[in-house]
C-alpha cells in the first residue's frame, strides 16, 4: 500500500467549506482563499490558521483544523 501526500488543509478543509458556502449563498457572494481580492460588494475570505493534533489511531491522526472566516462588505461613503 502506497502512502501519498495530500494537501489536507486545501483539498479536504478549505475546498469543502468553500463548496458548502457557494451552495448556501447560491452565488450571491464570492468565497476565496489567499490574498485579498476585490470580489464586488461582499465576499467571504477563508484563511487557514492552524491545526492541532488531538489524537492518534493505528490508521492515522485526529486533528482539529482552525479556519478564519472573514466577511467583507463594501459600503458607499
Amino acid at each position: 500500500m502506497a502512502i501519498t501526500f495530500t494537501n489536507v488543509f486545501k483539498d479536504k478543509i478549505l475546498d469543502t467549506i468553500r463548496s458548502f458556502l457557494n451552495t448556501e449563498f447560491a452565488g450571491a457572494l464570492s468565497v476565496y482563499t489567499g490574498d485579498f481580492k476585490d470580489m464586488g460588494n461582499q465576499s467571504i475570505k477563508l484563511t487557514p490558521v492552524g491545526n492541532d493534533l488531538t489524537g492518534t489511531r493505528s490508521s492515522g491522526e485526529i486533528r482539529d483544523y482552525i479556519v478564519e472566516v472573514g466577511y467583507y462588505f463594501k459600503e458607499k461613503t
